[in-house]
């Protein structure tokens, strides 16, 4: 079967009444393939609401395309790409973490568990055409192991470009080292160098920018993997005449569908093209920022 429509919502309404299958059933269903989707999440896909970012949702909407009888890639082909890719373990401290991210920080001889953060502050900066250009990252850390001189930063992309011409650059107390890209695994690890060996118990602050290759994609969120953390502060900076209509901030697990119905999503106001969420004593999670254009 092909589905018609350029959309996902069109792709997937089609699909839907090709099939003949209520929204429960197509639940249900899912859940025989260890997917677990609401019929809320559902009715909000078929309906436009929402829509799954395919970074977060690809083995979701292969499922789905299996259940409705699409052919393979056909509601992922029309799901939006998502701008901003998931860092898993950004910076230190101790963080449930899939394992092939533990691995890739063995590979790299890079350990996490070295420095503990205190706090996180990211601005990110959305441009004219609605793409995201950059990201400043300053964090606040207390040295726990003795003799720390770096830290890792991960970053996983589910559509299998991890390296994807994104560049770091130390702005202040660090500076870029060594950068293993391991395409099998989706992922690439840059080693940030401190300026010193830290003494146990000492804190520091450093500052790197990340710069975004270029892309044609709108970007719709900006997500966040934290340990626990005593503050975080995410900034979206919207220019002018690219401002959404809609947005969101919650926090969230890493096997949450990562959409602006999430439960736990409030709204932000936007005052002067910026967005912020604050949470304070943030458990291990992903904070999020997600909006509507």
């Amino acid at each position: 079967m092909t589905a018609s429509g350029s959309d996902f919502a069109s792709v997937l309404n089609d699909a839907i009444k090709s099939r003949g299958l209520t929204l429960e059933r197509i639940r249900h269903r899912l859940e025989e393939l260890d997917v677990k989707v609401s019929v809320a999440t559902l009715s909000y896909w078929q309906n436009g609401r929402s829509q799954p970012v395919r970074a977060h949702s690809g083995r979701t909407l292969a499922a789905l395309e299996e259940v409705l009888e699409l052919e393979p890639g056909t509601l992922v082909s029309t799901a939006p790409m998502s701008a901003k890719r998931r860092r898993s373990g950004n910076g230190p401290g101790p963080l449930p973490i899939p394992k092939t991210v533990e691995e890739a920080l063995l590979q790299a001889g890079l350990s996490r568990d070295h420095l503990r953060t205190v706090s996180t502050h990211v601005t990110a900066m959305v441009a004219p055409d609605r793409t995201q250009s950059s990201e400043a990252i300053r964090k606040v850390a207390q040295c726990v192991v003795g003799g720390a001189k770096d830290f890792p930063l991960v970053v996983q992309d589910d559509d299998g470009d991890p390296d994807g011409g994104e560049e770091v650059h130390g702005l202040s107390n660090c500076q870029v080292g060594q950068r293993i890209v391991i395409p099998q695994k989706e992922l690439a690890v840059t080693q940030m160098l401190l300026p010193r060996s830290l003494r146990q118990g000492e804190y520091i602050m450093f500052e790197y920018m990340t710069t975004l290759a270029p892309t044609t994609e709108p970007t719709q969120m900006m997500a966040l993997a934290v340990p626990h953390t005593g503050e975080v502060v995410m900034e979206v900076q919207f220019s002018r005449g690219a401002v959404p209509k809609r947005v969101v901030g919650y926090t969230a697990s890493p096997e949450d569908e990562l959409t602006v119905s999430h439960p736990a999503a409030v709204e932000l106001p936007v005052s002067e093209g910026l967005a912020q969420l604050i949470k304070l004593d943030v458990p291990p999670s992903l904070c999020v920022v997600q909006w509507e254009w």
